[in-house]
């Protein structure tokens, strides 16, 4: 070290531990122990034993500093997106789950009763049971019920022709039979016929003779081309 015209010999000692950080916070360097020394042109000179020790690779073409571990440069620093949190275990997932039913149930517990001080004056008395009301119901359903037995087997009785289950085929009487009559199947169908406006003449025409072609109606063919009937307004126009 020169200081004016004389060479001075300063003997550096002291050390410091030392840990670089990226002010935004993304970025921090491995810990390094650091010489302390003076009148430096920089408050920290880095040499080539930080870089190499932090695997940081200097481009001078593209003025980078790229630490090759951490995927950081050092010169161009961008914020990154964070890591997507990672999967919850099972465990974790039945905990949080009990977490939130005993929050549920604190909570349901809260408003019920917050509920029940606010309408506990707008309850009705329930009265006790009335024992004999109770037996005197159920003997007056119970004579209902024999009542209407009574009054079933009389109708059975009254109606038994109805009522009683059909015999065996053997026993059915022969002199009686049952008669379908059939409609004669030779009649020919009569059907109407009606008027149509002169302007479908011609696409009846040409549908009827596509169904010739095709041979779905033979039995048309017997019969000459329609000659369909046009009627006429009142005012002589067809």
């Amino acid at each position: 070290m020169r200081e004016g015209d004389q060479k001075v010999v300063v003997q550096l000692y002291d050390y410091v531990k030392l840990r670089l950080y990226d002010s935004s916070g993304e970025y921090s360097a491995k810990s390094i122990h650091a010489i302390v020394a003076p009148n430096l042109v920089a408050p920290v000179i880095l040499g080539l034993l930080f870089l190499a020790h932090n695997s940081i690779v200097v481009d001078h073409n593209a003025r980078t500093a790229i630490d090759v571990t951490q995927n950081f440069d050092l010169l161009h620093p961008t914020i990154r997106l964070p890591p997507p949190p990672p999967k919850k275990k099972l465990r974790q997932v039945l905990k949080d789950i009990e977490d939130d039913r005993k929050l549920m149930v604190a909570e349901l517990n809260m408003v019920c009763a917050e509920r029940k001080a606010m309408l506990s004056h707008t309850y009705e008395v329930v009265k006790q049971v009335d024992v004999v009301a109770v037996i005197w119901v159920h003997l007056e359903t119970l004579a209902a019920q024999e009542q209407l037995g009574k009054l079933s087997d009389a109708v059975k009785s009254k109606y038994s022709k109805v009522f009683n289950p059909i015999p065996h085929i053997d026993d059915l009487p022969t002199e009686v039979y049952c008669c379908i009559k059939l409609k004669n199947a030779s009649k020919t169908i009569t059907t109407c016929t009606y008027t149509s406006p002169r302007k479908f003449k011609e696409a009846w025409a040409t549908l009827i003779q596509q169904h010739l072609d095709a041979g779905r109606c033979d039995a048309v063919k017997r019969f000459q081309p329609l000659e369909i009937p046009v009627q006429t307004n009142t005012d002589g126009l067809s």
